[in-house]
């Protein structure tokens, strides 16, 4: 038995210098001979298969120095990958473990999820799939009217308008004559590619994103209006007469005594008896003399409505 009892001795401070704590009663001692060397051997391979890994530690061992920096690695881990019960981070950005940046993608696709109707097929407004118009789209609904009297007072010499981001367009011929219009230059007056908008007819168009320039006009001229027995006043930018100024169309242009050049009717009373002179802004424009005249009212007058 003595080579037996050398062999336990030397197996057994070998696996204690491996780490392992137990006693040999642990591993069987009481078996025959053959079966107790065997489990001792499992046991020393075992042992040392752990240690010589070193599990990161390095050297091989199991010291203190090693299982410490296993310990440090291990941490850091378990930081990188979250507790299983780590708060999701506030935005998609923050800083955050593996287990709450899981948690916040689960939130987002939930709110996304959420944004979808449940199923097909037609629904309220409220349980529709929203979808918002771009803000340069045609069919935005128009919100902002603008409108425009220009007067031409040659027949075929272009006028024009210079407009942006225009949903809706109305001309109208305010006089008795019929326009050219087109949206290239010349085009109304070198007979080629435009529209005709005839005598007392409106030209509209909807649904459209226009941004450029309009073009007109006049393919001959009104006979010219006179009213006699005028009153102005210097300094004052209404003229009345006792004669009907009914005849006269808004946005013509007016010649006479007193007159500045480029002034027009911007606007009639409703009984028709005076008129308020102003310049094609439709800013008044006041008379430079007083006294009683006879006044000539000329010109093709297009009005151009538009809605942006």
């Amino acid at each position: 038995m003595t080579i037996w009892t050398d062999l336990q001795s030397a197996i057994e401070a070998k696996i204690i210098s491996l780490g392992y704590t137990g006693t040999l009663a642990e591993l069987n001692v009481g078996q025959p001979y053959e079966a107790t060397l065997l489990s001792l051997l499992s046991l020393q391979a075992q042992l040392y298969a752990i240690t010589s890994s070193g599990g990161g530690g390095g050297g091989g061992d199991a010291s203190a120095a090693n299982q410490s920096t296993q310990i440090t690695a291990a941490n850091l881990t378990n930081t990188n990958l979250g507790g299983v019960t780590e708060t999701a981070p506030a935005t998609d950005t923050a800083s955050s473990g593996l287990n709450g940046r899981l948690q916040r993608i689960a939130q987002r696709i939930t709110s996304l999820i959420a944004l979808l109707p449940t199923s097909l097929g037609t629904k309220t407004a409220a349980n529709s799939f929203a979808v918002i118009e771009a803000s340069d789209s045609p069919l935005q609904p128009a919100s902002t009217f603008a409108a425009s009297t220009v007067c031409l007072t040659t027949a075929l010499s272009e006028g024009n308008l210079a407009l942006t981001n225009v949903k809706k367009i109305a001309m109208f011929s305010r006089t008795s004559t019929s326009f050219r219009i087109s949206t290239t230059a010349n085009n109304t007056i070198n007979t080629q590619n435009f529209e005709t908008i005839l005598n007392g007819n409106e030209y509209y168009q909807d649904g459209i994103n226009f941004t450029g320039t309009f073009y007109f006009s006049a393919e001959t001229l009104p006979t010219p209006i006179t009213v006699a027995s005028c009153t102005t006043t210097n300094g004052s930018s209404n003229v009345t007469s006792s004669n009907s100024f009914s005849a006269v169309t808004i946005g013509q242009a007016i010649t006479g005594t007193g007159i500045p050049a480029n002034t027009f009717v911007i606007r009639r009373a409703a009984n028709g008896l005076s008129i308020t002179l102003g310049d094609s802004s439709g800013n008044t424009v006041n008379a430079t003399a007083s006294g009683t005249v006879t006044l000539t009212f000329s010109g093709a007058v297009i009005r151009i409505s538009r809605w942006t």
